[in-house]
């Protein structure tokens, strides 16, 4: 029954990832363009392998740093050609197959029913799914990190199971993404902490065996041919981005150790899974800090080793990314499953027929409450009740010595407005505890009514993830697929595109296209790579052109602009070069298309001439001839 089960929850699973998988992904889903650019960059090799028969054909080496991502993706390109939807595709596969090693691990040290009961969570999760269904590097990361959960759920007396463990856990962030670089760690300690005497010092030598294993051959296959690159890359995004030296980083780090569910959009996208992953880390600090303080009941042996794991995994995983530049929504993929796994947490609590009891906390239980209520204010006013401080401080509340919190007055204010409140809270429940004698609440609840109760909580989450799903496939778009098959119709065969969604629009053509605006630190980029179209699409690209090629911008040309349903931006624009900058330097040598003249000689107020060349484009372009791209042309 279990096997039926758990392959009836992952083909329904699997088949909400692959449906419309080349439908453009909602627009709320994040505040970052990587959900639209990323995914195409991060497969950009294994396309020129599929297009041009070579892995690296420009400056973007990307196969260094998502290999497997690439690997599937070149199979993909080469079993079924490329295209969006084939680009989507590989990451359905790597998210179910996460899925599976997850659930298969956790029935082997909790019990088979939690573990479907968390397969249903992660199966159904529309977070999950919409993250599944995009080409990012996420994927890929997490499935082998469910992999290494897998053998650490393996009794540990087998030798192969640790080894494999320490295998997967260090091919995370070498072979997925640098992302999962904190792994290795998390689950290393996991098992110092869960294990002791012989059984420890033999499962550390297995895990690292594994472990190091893996490091020579990321070594031998992909640092020995990409050495520089990657180092290069690292020390971009986790030095380099950051701004203000020390005081700087420490300050983007606190900032988003308390913000960054918010503006990842997390708690917006799952108030009550959330809410009951709060409650399941509450219990778990509770039964480490141990309210009555007694050994048994108290520290991490009275933890089993799956949610030590778990508290460990999501804990350093939050810090983790709280020290990256903006962390995109996409990033808390990475702590999804352990999310899931405390969200289930309460709900197995009423389904095993436990009472709802609250005892008051005492030592570093206070610390851990004090935490978990400020963050519990925090996330809703962050999205709900800026409205509240802007009031208080048009009243003349003052921020004081939360200056430190520079992200805007608004959010200074609501740190200490949520950290009064935090304070005030605790004072008045201390008083009235010592005041009534207060030491705990009890609600005692008979089976019957707790597993109603869970399967009503089980039930919203589904409603919740249905409707959302139901929302977007209803008003799906296909924005970016329909402009990157008619791209290659407007431009000629000889077009080279450059640009942060240059890869994007190459996604269902053979257009040559150069990811970003060349490689770290490169110069002259344009002429060399013989660029002839930019695709401008936000104010960084603007600013990046204008900036440091003024003599290339003032000469751009727009030949035609696509439409786009994101929270970035609204249209993705393409420009033509000019042959040559002001000062005689060849760019290219590329020859416009009709339609390309009739827009240059319509921006010239020559519409007689612009008609004119608009006519000789149709007429060798016909399913072009409609309402539609006149519009547009006009």
């Amino acid at each position: 029954m279990f096997a039926i089960v758990l392959a009836l929850l992952l083909v329904i699973g699997f088949l909400l990832r692959v449906l419309f998988l080349s439908a453009d992904p909602p627009a709320a889903l994040s505040w970052s363009q990587g959900i639209y650019t990323d995914g195409a960059v991060v497969l950009h090799d294994a396309r020129n392998l599929a297009l041009y028969g070579d892995w690296i054909v420009d400056y973007c080496e990307d196969l260094a740093l998502f290999p497997l991502s690439n690997a599937l993706g070149a199979l993909t390109f080469k079993m079924f050609g490329v295209s969006r939807a084939t680009a989507g595709f590989p990451n359905t596969v790597f998210g179910i197959g996460a899925i599976l090693l997850f659930t298969l691990g956790l029935a082997r040290r909790t019990s088979r029913r939690d573990a479907l009961f968390w397969a249903y969570l992660a199966s159904f999760n529309y977070y999950l799914i919409m993250f599944h269904r995009i080409p990012i590097a996420e994927p890929a990361m997490v499935f082998l990190m469910a992999a290494a959960f897998y053998f650490y759920c393996a009794p540990w007396e087998r030798a192969p199971s640790l080894v494999l463990a320490g295998a997967f856990a260090f091919a995370a962030p070498l072979f997925g993404k640098a992302h999962a670089v904190y792994f290795p760690a998390v689950m290393f300690a996991a098992f110092l902490l869960a294990s002791s005497g012989t059984e420890r010092a033999r499962g550390v030598r297995l895990f690292l065996i594994g472990g190091l294993g893996t490091v020579a051959l990321w070594a031998a296959t992909i640092f020995r041919s990409h050495g520089a690159y990657i180092i290069d890359h690292v020390l971009h995004e986790s030095v380099e981005k950051h701004s203000g030296g020390a005081g700087g980083a420490i300050r983007e780090f606190l900032q988003n150790m308390i913000a960054m569910g918010s503006y990842t959009n997390l708690f917006d996208w799952q108030p009550l899974l959330v809410l009951l992953a709060v409650i399941g880390i509450a219990m778990t600090a509770s039964r480490i800090t141990g309210a009555k303080g007694t050994k048994a009941t108290g520290g991490v042996r009275g933890v089993d080793p799956v949610t030590l794991l778990m508290l460990i995994w999501i804990v350093t995983g939050w810090a983790f990314f709280a020290a990256v530049k903006l962390p995109a929504p996409r990033y808390l993929v990475a702590i999804a499953f352990p999310f899931l796994y405390f969200a289930l947490r309460p709900v197995l609590h009423l389904l095993n027929g436990g009472s709802i009891r609250w005892a008051v906390p005492r030592g570093g239980g206070r610390v851990v409450l004090g935490v978990i209520v400020f963050f519990l204010l925090y996330q809703p006013m962050i999205s709900w009740g800026l409205p509240i401080v802007r009031f208080l401080r048009e009243s003349g509340w003052g921020t004081g010595v939360y200056e430190f919190f520079i992200r805007t007055n608004a959010y200074r204010e609501l740190v200490v407005f949520c950290l009064a409140a935090t304070a005030v809270l605790f004072v008045i429940l201390a008083l009235l505890f010592r005041a009534t004698g207060f030491q705990r609440i009890q609600i005692d609840t008979t089976p019957a009514r707790g597993k109603v109760f869970a399967f009503l909580l089980l039930g919203l989450s589904l409603f919740w993830n249905f409707g959302n799903y139901t929302y977007w496939a209803g008003f799906r778009t296909h924005y970016l697929r329909d402009a990157s098959r008619d791209l290659a119709e407007w431009i000629g065969p000889g077009a080279r595109v450059m640009g942060s969604f240059a890869p994007t629009l190459g996604i269902d053509n053979e257009i040559p296209v150069f990811p970003y605006f060349g490689g770290l630190g490169e110069e002259d980029i344009f002429a060399k790579y013989g660029i002839t179209h930019v695709v401008i699409a936000s104010q960084g690209d603007h600013a990046f052109i204008k900036d440091n090629y003024p003599d290339v911008f003032t000469g751009l040309q727009k030949v035609v602009a696509y439409p786009l349903l994101s929270r970035y931006t609204s249209v993705m624009a393409i420009h033509r070069l000019p042959n040559r900058t002001q000062s005689g330097g060849v760019i290219h040598d590329y020859v416009p298309t009709s339609f390309e003249n009739a827009v240059a000689t319509a921006t010239e107020g020559n519409w007689t001439g612009a008609l004119d060349e608009l006519n000789a484009f149709v007429r060798t372009a016909p399913r072009h001839a409609d309402a539609y791209y006149l519009a547009g042309f006009m």
